[in-house]
């Protein structure tokens, strides 16, 4: 077993984290059973919400960078850099990856979960859906910094204020859109063979809007060990003609490895999942005959416990 230094995190203001993690041989590694200290659930609104942009580096690069807009419970207010709620804290996490080409900041009603008492990272369209390992090695990075952060803070203090203690790392989920509803299920299904060796909590929960498979073939769902109880959520609207549920939902069912339930929300399309459409991908989905609001909501009411 070798030491390696795992690449640095910045938050807000440019904060440098240097996280140390031991790395062992990549054998797989039943997951513990899920803690059940479980923090109090909120209604909607019961939080003003606070933002602020982390950038990362890749697991393999110590120069490459992707970027996430963390938001957050925040106290006296709302906005970038609002100090962090400290009174209710920890707060569970969701990491939510977009779908193919659509940028970090069109998904505002999943990040608005953070008024509800949940840590909502919005993660970019930045892997090739197809390769697991290199998910689930870049979002281990992130993952670290924040378990470290909990326990430490920043080395110089910037960031939000009331970052020690506040992120319930024992209790986090993975979400996504169309092609990043596939990244999640892929890292959802694959934690516990690509990173249990790192000592890091599995993902506990798992909801996925319109999944799209497109370039990633299923069969890498046959050696999936996802951490129990195992339970997803997905939601594919009958007018959605970008991700049909016959051509995509249906087929991840089908190998799922464990626990799932499936809704086909009636009149909802793909791209209402988003808060903008371009012209040319509302011209390729189906007209549904729920608006974009009330496809949000339906999906808000479903994804929020």
């Amino acid at each position: 077993m070798k030491t390696v230094q795992i690449p640095r995190v910045s938050m807000g203001n440019r904060c440098m984290l240097v996280v140390l993690m031991l790395l062992a041989p990549m054998l797989v590694v039943a997951a513990e059973p899920e803690n059940t200290e479980f923090t109090d659930s909120y209604d909607d609104g019961t939080f003003t919400i606070g933002i602020v942009d982390v950038n990362v580096e890749k697991a393999t690069s110590n120069s490459d960078e992707w970027q996430t807009q963390m938001y957050y419970p925040s106290e006296n207010g709302s906005g970038a850099g609002a100090a962090i709620n400290s009174t209710f804290s920890p707060f569970p996490v969701l990491f939510f990856f977009v779908d193919d080409g659509e940028d970090i900041d069109i998904y505002s009603w999943v990040a608005n979960l953070a008024s509800a008492g949940y840590f909502v990272a919005i993660m970019p369209d930045e892997w090739d859906g197809s390769d697991d390992e290199a998910l689930v090695a870049d979002l281990a990075v992130l993952i670290s910094a924040l378990v470290e952060i909990n326990v430490n803070g920043t080395d110089d203090g910037s960031g939000p204020a009331n970052m020690i203690g506040a992120f319930d790392m024992n209790h986090w989920g993975v979400a996504g859109h169309g092609t990043g509803g596939m990244d999640a299920a892929l890292i959802y299904n694959k934690w516990s063979i690509h990173a249990a060796p790192l000592g890091l909590e599995p993902p506990r929960s798992f909801f996925a809007l319109g999944i799209d498979t497109s370039g990633v073939n299923l069969n890498i769902l046959q050696d999936a060990e996802p951490a129990e109880p195992g339970l997803a959520l997905f939601l594919t609207g009958t007018a959605d003609q970008i991700a049909p549920a016959s051509e995509h939902l249906d087929k991840v069912v089908d190998v799922w490895p464990s626990g799932w339930h499936r809704m086909s929300p009636l009149g909802a399309n793909h791209v209402q999942y988003q808060d903008e459409q371009g012209l040319l991908e509302s011209f390729q989905d189906g007209s549904g005959s729920m608006d974009e609001g009330e496809q949000q909501s339906h999906a808000y009411l479903h994804v929020l416990p």
